[in-house]
């Protein structure tokens, strides 16, 4: 981005440009971090496109509702014009910009990757839902419902060929839309808890990018949580007990602040299946992009396990589904 653009972006919420360290960026997005140390803020600019920018002030309003209600998520910061969410016109284009305050401590370690934190992000998740019930969004902003999303355009990414593979992603869009969808089960949940969005410091996580922050289950946000934490955290020990310890864990703080039948454990397998049905559709979506050997493994794993009706991961319902009793106690 031009010296005279980003001048002009960051002069929006008061920052000085030579102050900002540029994480990541391309053409279409770009994400700083303010040097400052009296201010410490993460600046993200989105090129702006369809019903992005209405996206994003609903994103913003959201997360302003949670940290004001003591969610420890990465606070957005108001511009000089006071809003959460900016849309400047620079030389490059028209970008949406918006500013969050820095998450607190560093990013968790696979070796700080332990039972205390998994049970701190469940209490986390736990809060966020619980005040989703009573989330109304400002008038003109929402955030889409999982359907909704652009990606889940099935017959536009999966090749025609790919008949089987159509076949079972249709039928289990149709089977997770016959799912009870009332407020105690069902609201605008984060969508994308993983070891990446969230920084500890003394025990004590902070969530950030809720840029995937959509209307769902609130299940969905704990198998998320779950298949990411197989993905990316497993050190190989035993798969089954890996899991057990994670969702007990996991569980013991989410029950803490939210109530959750056991029902829905139940329905975590098909959720992985949601997720994997994603994983191909990401996959198809960017396939111009040279996917590397860990990607294309992962998106054929994930077409195998729904077109055989294979499970992610077995998980044992009676041995998880004490902790939802016993974190509430």
């Amino acid at each position: 981005m031009q010296e005279d653009s980003l001048s002009r972006i960051a002069n929006a919420f008061d920052l000085h440009d030579a102050r900002l360290n540029l994480i990541s960026g391309g053409q279409m997005s770009y994400v700083y971090e303010s040097q400052d140390d009296k201010r410490p803020l993460i600046l993200r600019v989105v090129k702006n496109g369809g019903d992005r920018y209405k996206l994003t002030c609903a994103e913003t309003d959201f997360v302003k509702y949670l940290t004001d209600n003591g969610i420890n998520a990465s606070r957005p910061v108001t511009s000089r014009s006071g809003a959460l969410t900016e849309l400047l016109e620079v030389t490059e284009g028209k970008f949406i910009v918006t500013a969050f305050e820095r998450a607190p401590g560093k990013p968790v370690s696979l070796q700080e990757w332990t039972p205390s934190i998994w049970e701190a992000l469940g209490e986390e998740l736990g809060s966020i839902h619980r005040l989703a019930k009573d989330y109304y969004p400002a008038t003109g902003v929402r955030r889409p419902h999982w359907h909704e999303a652009s990606i889940m355009d099935i017959d536009r990414y999966i090749p025609r060929n790919h008949r089987v593979l159509r076949d079972k992603a249709h039928e289990l869009i149709a089977s997770l839309k016959k799912l009870p969808m009332d407020g105690e089960c069902y609201g605008l949940i984060h969508s994308d808890p993983n070891r990446g969005n969230l920084c500890a410091l003394n025990g004590r996580i902070t969530l950030f990018d809720f840029e995937d922050c959509e209307y769902h289950w609130f299940v969905n946000d704990l198998a998320v949580a779950l298949y990411f934490a197989l993905e990316d955290s497993f050190n190989g020990q035993d798969i089954i007990s890996y899991t057990g310890d994670f969702m007990q864990a996991l569980l013991r703080g989410y029950s803490r602040q939210n109530h959750l039948d056991a029902y829905w454990l139940e329905q975590i397998v098909i959720f992985h299946k949601l997720r994997d049905l994603l994983t191909i559709l990401y996959f198809y979506a960017d396939g111009g992009n040279s996917p590397g050997e860990h990607e294309i493994a992962r998106a054929v794993r994930s077409r195998m396990n729904l077109e055989l009706d294979r499970p992610y991961i077995s998980v044992d319902i009676n041995t998880i589904s004490g902790a939802l009793s016993e974190g509430g106690q």
